[in-house]
């Protein structure tokens, strides 16, 4: 039988939440979309995870999971649901329920009603902390004028996207994985609808403040070289500040005979140009590393176990 819909729920350490999550989405979707499959990819989970999948995929025939041997994060799970789903619409969705079920519907719908290829889910931030909503504004501000790719303010990974999306993404073989940017990057018309971020209701959440900064920064450098076009203009706004000092002290010397210039300056210059050359090489080895990753080919992934049925990729597959 065809299966017209595909929810894919990364996650780790839900095994309190699961159960909830696959009534409430089948609950949500059965009316409008009865062939619905639910894959779940649990990332190296440390609780009882995977004994919550093996029961719930025994007794729901629409419950199939993907279980890697450690976690390789969210992205490599996100990658592996969409290799696994079947359908012809595709949802993703995080495993802590703060992405409320109930709105898949209005997705799908905006989706086939409007002929749009991707519709995101816009999450109101006013509940989030005063330094959060400080730091997506600005990464938000920073990706609007220093990247490829456009990264709108809201947009998550809750979204519904049509399988020619589903297979550009996957066509794509990248190691260092920004699914937001990919999913932005391979284009196609994309809508909207706005929803508010459910409580958790339990555990809590594994992205701290240092871990978001890390994803922003690496989503950044995922989209763009203008940092190290940035460091060149740097260098030579520095080489002009050189000559333009020793020509200054060579005029204090003529006119006022002045042989030992200022001390504080000189320390000044010292830490000020050590500085520059640290952040520049700091940044090189971070795309250095990039490209370092990228040449070794690991997978992104290594499977341990699937349910109930084998998977449509039995291994890791091609490198992404």
């Amino acid at each position: 039988m065809r299966t017209t819909l595909s929810v894919v729920v990364p996650c780790r350490d839900e095994a309190a939440t699961l159960e909830q999550l696959v009534r409430r989405v089948l609950a949500a979707v059965s009316a409008t979309d009865p062939h619905v499959e639910i894959v779940v990819v649990d990332d190296g989970s440390t609780d009882t995870t995977l004994l919550e999948l093996r029961r719930l995929a025994a007794a729901e025939p629409a419950l199939r999971y993907l279980s890697f041997s450690r976690g390789f994060g969210k992205e490599a799970a996100v990658i592996a649901g969409l290799r696994e789903a079947r359908g012809d619409v595709v949802v993703l969705m995080d495993g802590d329920l703060q992405h409320p079920p109930e709105v898949i519907t209005e997705l799908v719908a905006t989706l086939r009603d409007t002929g749009a290829d991707q519709v995101v889910g816009v999450r109101d931030r006013s509940g989030e902390s005063a330094v959060r909503q400080a730091l997506s504004r600005a990464f938000h501000s920073v990706a609007a004028h220093n990247t490829d790719v456009t990264l709108r303010p809201g947009h998550g990974d809750f979204r519904a996207v049509t399988r020619r999306v589903v297979d550009a993404v996957l066509a794509m073989h990248e190691v260092n994985r920004f699914n937001r940017g990919l999913f932005s990057w391979v284009g196609f018309d994309i809508r909207e609808v706005a929803f508010t971020d459910a409580t958790r209701s339990h555990g809590k959440s594994r992205w701290t403040t240092s871990g978001l900064l890390g994803y922003g920064v690496g989503g950044l450098l995922s989209f763009n070289e203008r940092p190290l076009r940035i460091m060149v203009h740097l260098g030579w706004i520095a080489v002009l500040v050189f000559f333009a000092y020793v020509a200054y002290v060579l005029v204090t010397v003529v006119a006022f005979g002045i042989e030992t210039p200022g001390y504080v300056t000189l320390i000044a210059s010292i830490f000020f140009f050590g500085g520059l050359q640290l952040l520049s090489i700091g940044l090189l080895g971070e795309y250095l590393g990039r490209i370092y990753m990228e040449v070794k080919a690991r997978p992104a992934y290594v499977l341990m176990e699937s349910g109930p049925a084998e998977p449509a990729d039995p291994g890791a597959g091609p490198s992404a």
